[in-house]
């Protein structure tokens, strides 16, 4: 199908849209968090939360380093209730633990500042949308010469996950969509490894219908 390469909204671009995708059954990763099902095609959705991957083991050492009466323990809130062995980070504030939450790493470095005589530790969490946002913070810091703040970094990186996805033998993944967000942080390079070594077609979309259909186009 020679459909033209934009995101146009007529209905009849999204019937076309449909029956290209339909033509060759074919099963997607998708690396976004949205689903959408074809008897023909089948659309997986990869994890597109990294705390939903964290292992319990950090969530461990989150508490552990909260519950030091000398540390200021920052972190964004939707890690706040996740689970580990010794309880979240939520029961650690409960049970006296300095936990705050920050909406940046920049918040949590101003705490330092505020508090040179105690220890601030920040949750770095995150794909590599957020890596930026750390790294600007880290030479900030530097910059100011704050030694009471400290990084506790968890950071998850995609590409070593792909391809450790790739090796596995009967992955049954015939194309991959990649999120944009990332994508504009690590360019379309890192991607080449996909087609090269392995064989399959990436598209890089956006998070609207429109967007996944024309990337399973563009794919197929």
């Amino acid at each position: 199908m020679n459909a033209p390469r934009t995101f146009l909204t007529l209905p009849s671009v999204r019937c076309a849209l449909w029956k290209s995708a339909a033509a060759i059954p074919m099963r997607y990763l998708n690396l976004v968090s949205i689903n959408y099902c074809r008897k023909t095609w089948s659309l997986f959705t990869a994890p597109g939360c990294p705390v939903c991957v964290l292992p319990m083991g950090r969530i461990d050492s989150c508490v552990e380093i909260a519950s030091h009466p000398e540390v200021i323990f920052c972190t964004f809130g939707d890690a706040m209730r996740v689970p580990g062995k010794q309880g979240s980070l939520l029961q650690a504030k409960a049970r006296g633990a300095d936990v705050r939450i920050v909406y940046s790493p920049m918040d949590a470095l101003k705490l330092a500042q505020d508090n040179p005589t105690r220890k601030v530790v920040f949750f770095g969490l995150g794909f590599e949308t957020t890596m930026p946002t750390t790294a600007i913070t880290l030479q900030q810091a530097k910059q100011r010469d704050v030694r009471n703040f400290y990084f506790f970094c968890q950071h998850i990186t995609l590409i070593p996950t792909l391809r450790s996805l790739l090796e596995q033998p009967d992955n049954g993944i015939d194309a991959f969509l990649a999120p944009g967000h990332v994508s504009m942080v690590i360019g379309t390079e890192a991607y080449q490894f996909i087609a090269a070594d392995f064989n399959r077609p990436l598209v890089v979309a956006g998070f609207e219908p429109l967007d996944l259909l024309q990337g399973v186009d563009d794919a197929g």
